[in-house]
């Protein structure tokens, strides 16, 4: 089980290392799971959107070059702010996780893409 981002798809303005590193997760998930498919091991990334839990508070900001972007910045942190406080339940997320974990199949997919 890898835990990935829609992020990965849906690119994030002035997040581009959490964008490439979530894709990266995504991509070694489909790779790993072909590599490990003849030993009955199946790999599952799922792809989450925004979840409701203190990593918002704990982020250090940092706006430097707001204004060569004329305040994208700014407003694009506090629009994924915004979105992460009015997110999903990190406890539905976590049972969700847990029931996929559980399965003995995965389904018919390599790598499963999940947004909840």
């Amino acid at each position: 089980m890898n835990i990935g981002s829609v992020a990965a798809v849906a690119h994030i303005p002035f997040q581009t290392f959490y964008s490439a590193s979530k894709a990266a997760v995504s991509s070694y998930s489909y790779a790993l799971a072909n590599e490990v498919k003849p030993y009955g091991i199946h790999v599952t990334v799922v792809e989450l959107g925004d979840i409701c839990t203190g990593f918002t508070k704990a982020r250090q900001k940092s706006i430097l070059g707001d204004d060569e972007y004329g305040g994208c910045i700014s407003r694009s942190v506090s629009q994924m702010e915004h979105d992460e406080q009015n997110g999903m339940d990190p406890t539905r997320i976590g049972r969700y996780i847990a029931d996929i974990v559980e399965k003995k199949e995965t389904g018919s997919r390599l790598c499963c893409r999940c947004t909840v």
